[in-house]
């Protein structure tokens, strides 16, 4: 279910936020029994934990997130998404110079500043999210529930932007 998961790592702990409660503000702390152990009662807290409405939400996400098998649709659905965006650095070798991700979060690295802006702005224009990061790429982080036939059409809308992005700076 994390992204950790398939690295075969043990974690002493994480922090979990956001994506915890679908976007419902809350935040959250995992240790190991190893951590667990060296902490004495109160050491680890503070005034907000245990909100039991943060803790519904959050056991709600995750009931979800299982029962609906997302972590595989995660996967699969990732693994496609950066199989056809790889293939654009081959069809746009002058502006793409890296895909790069894990599941659902990706990137696209692009070779200069100006192109990355200019493609954020032809997503926009098509209502189609993507952040540029770093000056020279672009997160593209769909809903970990999108389905195949709307990463497709995001896809679509993406290679467009990339296209008339690069109409514009030719």
């Amino acid at each position: 279910m994390f992204a950790i998961s398939p690295l075969n790592v043990e974690a002493d702990f994480m922090t979990m936020a956001k994506g915890i409660a679908g976007g419902f503000p809350f935040g959250a702390f995992a240790m190991s029994e190893a951590v667990a152990a060296k902490l004495e009662l109160g050491d680890h807290g503070g005034t907000y934990c245990g909100n039991p409405i943060g803790c519904a939400v959050s056991y709600a996400v995750i009931k979800y997130l299982i029962d609906h098998n997302i972590s595989a649709e995660v996967v699969k659905i990732g693994g496609f998404a950066l199989n056809r965006m790889r293939k654009w650095m081959h069809t746009y070798p002058d502006i793409i110079q890296d895909v790069r991700g894990r599941g659902l979060l990706m990137a696209m690295e692009f070779r200069d500043e100006k192109i990355a802006g200019d493609v954020t702005n032809e997503c926009l224009d098509r209502r189609l999210f993507v952040r540029q990061t770093q000056g020279n790429m672009i997160r593209i982080f769909p809903a970990l529930n999108i389905k195949q036939e709307e990463m497709d059409e995001g896809l679509m809308l993406l290679e467009e932007a990339i296209d008339s992005a690069l109409g514009k700076s030719s």
